[in-house]
């Protein structure tokens, strides 16, 4: 439902919509977003009724600024923002996404709030409003609490491990790999979706960390883009893989 977007002309439509600007204009009239759309640091995931724009600090720390017009608030803000925490942690090397809250805006507390962000720290005033600068609460979610908080990702992981059976049966290996388990599938799903979008060493980190005490055999790289399950070595070929031994 958003679009990885580089050019800003939808952005700017958006952020500057009479709704939107003033919660986020700062000492501006008007804002052009062009420079930052177009940083490849950066990320801005576009939809119908809104964007969200994740300003990256430092490896793995993004700032993000949600903005939806009238019509888009509710169910579609909602989904939206679930939506772009699944892409930044599948698809980037994000590890924690963090938000800025200013006195007076309710709207941006509840939204963080209801996307399971917590808060982390508040600042001194430096939040330019209408009555001059007003102290911010900025609102968090790591990886690991988005992971637990996401059992969709256990959807993916057992296609990963249907598909890895199937694979398997080909070659004429036909025990089960193990028993069923809805949170292995949910760290395995997360692992493979990351590996589909060329984040490898983030999925074996961010598995290994769930396997190390799960009991379960960490995963390594045997060389990119094959990954060692210990049982096998696959390759990892977009949305599909290969058993090559």
């Amino acid at each position: 439902m958003l679009e990885h977007h580089t050019d800003a002309k939808r952005i700017n439509e958006i952020v500057n919509h009479p709704s939107i600007l003033p919660w986020v204009k700062g000492n501006n009239t008007t804002l052009d977003l062009t420079a930052l759309a177009q940083n490849p640091r950066h990320v801005c995931l576009v939809g119908e009724h809104g964007c969200v724009i994740f300003v990256k600090h430092q490896p793995g720390v993004f700032e993000y600024h949600t903005s939806v017009l009238p019509e888009g608030r509710g169910a579609w803000m909602l989904a939206g923002a679930k939506y772009a925490f699944r892409w930044m942690f599948t698809h980037s090397d994000a590890f924690e996404l963090m938000t800025m809250c200013p006195d007076g805006n309710i709207a941006a507390k509840a939204g963080a709030r209801a996307v399971g962000c917590s808060q982390v720290f508040r600042t001194r005033p430096i939040w330019p409003a209408d009555k001059g600068l007003v102290p911010v609460d900025v609102w968090s979610i790591i990886l690991q609490n988005w992971i637990k908080q996401t059992p969709e990702l256990a959807e993916t992981g057992k296609l990963f491990h249907d598909k890895l059976q199937q694979k398997y049966t080909a070659l004429g290996k036909t025990d089960p790999i193990h028993e069923e388990d809805a949170v292995h599938n949910q760290y395995a799903g997360c692992a493979y979706e990351m590996m589909q979008h060329g984040q490898i060493n983030k999925a074996i980190c961010t598995y290994n960390r769930f396997a190390a005490l799960a009991g379960y055999k960490l995963i390594s790289a045997a060389w990119e883009p094959v990954i060692d399950i210990f049982e096998a070595k696959l390759r990892i070929k977009g949305d599909d893989f290969e058993v090559i031994s």
